[in-house]
């Protein structure tokens, strides 16, 4: 189950096809062109009909101080810093319109390669130059792994024969303890008895139970 989240107003969901997003990308860095274009407008509006404001209210005062026969109000410091401020920003903007410099392209990252040393220090010199995968790393390390320390081939290869070998084996195992088992108890069957052809199969069935029976009584 996925986690809703709410995104905030700068998110912005850009395509997947490359092309596209690209597309979005460049769309998106003039619409915010133009924000910063409208807002900087804005600000700079508000600031004059401050001013506007300002001065007029201070014309108002004093032509009042006028009737009254008073002096008109000086222009503080403040005001004249702010208004000589103003110039100078002024005069530096039309003078940086005529030397603006194109947009540079951001330069592609390049991933830095160090160079190898010229002295090969004692410690470096069995060390890997190159990083392997895990297949190359196995297969060096089996090349390199003394015969006597590798482990059997019937673990590797012959583990499933083995098993079922073993598998197999166990019900004839079983079989022959189950046997022995009976032979101490009521001991060894008798040998079959070579009847002549012809002979009746209901009297060598009672012989033997007759002989069985004898058996049972002897051993109690």
């Amino acid at each position: 189950m996925r986690q809703v989240r709410n995104h905030g107003v700068s998110y912005y969901a850009f395509s997947k096809d490359e092309k596209l997003r690209k597309a979005q990308q460049e769309q998106l860095a003039k619409v915010r062109a133009e924000t910063k274009k409208q807002q900087k407008s804005a600000e700079e509006g508000r600031e004059r009909r401050a001013q506007q404001l300002k001065a007029r209210l201070k014309a108002a005062a004093n032509r009042k101080r006028l009737r009254q026969g008073l002096p008109p109000l000086p222009d503080t410091d403040e005001e004249t810093e702010k208004n000589a401020s103003d110039e100078e920003a002024e005069m530096e903007r039309l003078l940086g319109k005529g030397s603006e410099k194109p947009p540079q392209e951001p330069e592609p990252l390049v991933r830095e390669v160090r160079p190898p040393p010229a002295v090969v220090r004692p410690w470096d010199k069995h060390k890997e130059t190159y990083v392997m995968s895990q297949e190359e790393w196995n297969e060096a390390k089996r090349a390199e792994r003394k015969n006597e320390f590798a482990p059997p081939s019937s673990f590797i290869r012959g583990s499933g024969n083995s098993r079922r070998r073993s598998m197999s084996r166990s019900p004839r195992r079983r079989m022959s303890s189950s046997s022995s088992s009976d032979d101490e108890v009521v001991g060894p069957l008798p040998p079959p008895s070579q009847s002549p052809q012809g002979s009746n199969p209901e009297e060598s069935i009672l012989a033997g139970l007759s002989f069985l029976r004898k058996r049972v009584e002897d051993s109690y």
